[in-house]
């Protein structure tokens, strides 16, 4: 039976410790990108992305919507502003997400859907389209948004 000193088993600990963050932290890395790339985050960016304060008259903290086929569950920030909406995900689901500002103007085809029991309002942004989303309705209260 090998005798294992105290030493080896805390070089084995301070590599757990130095090795895991940098594995987690890449890894979360690569699944944040991959999601804005397969839902399409990432070209809604090229078009919608800003560096404008998100201010606005009503603010929906924790909101869940789609990107495409990616969701994005209790994670989002929708400030509903006078000419449009700003769509900005917590700060550790950033990666790959900025934040964005859609102008009323570039939502198109937005309809009713129902999931789970919730009521949502999917929609396509831009002409042409760019992507499709779905956002809580209570989103659209009051704004100039056409539903079908």
């Amino acid at each position: 039976m090998p005798h294992t000193t105290g030493l080896s088993t805390w070089l084995l600990l301070a590599l757990i410790i130095l090795v895991w963050p940098v594995f987690f932290g890449g890894l979360w890395t690569v699944i944040l990108m991959s999601m804005s790339f397969i839902g399409g985050w990432r070209r809604l960016a090229r078009h919608y992305r800003t560096v404008r304060p998100p201010k606005g008259r009503r603010v929906i903290r924790g909101a869940t919507g789609m990107v495409g086929f990616t969701s994005y569950n209790r994670v989002l920030t929708v400030t509903i502003a006078d000419d449009g909406i700003f769509i900005a995900p917590l700060w550790m689901f950033r990666i790959g997400h900025p934040t964005l500002f859609i102008p009323w103007r570039d939502i198109r085809n937005a309809r009713r859907t129902r999931s789970f029991y919730r009521d949502y309002v999917g929609f396509n942004v831009g002409d042409p389209k760019v992507a499709g989303m779905r956002l809580p309705s209570d989103v659209f209260d009051g704004t100039p948004v056409f539903i079908d």
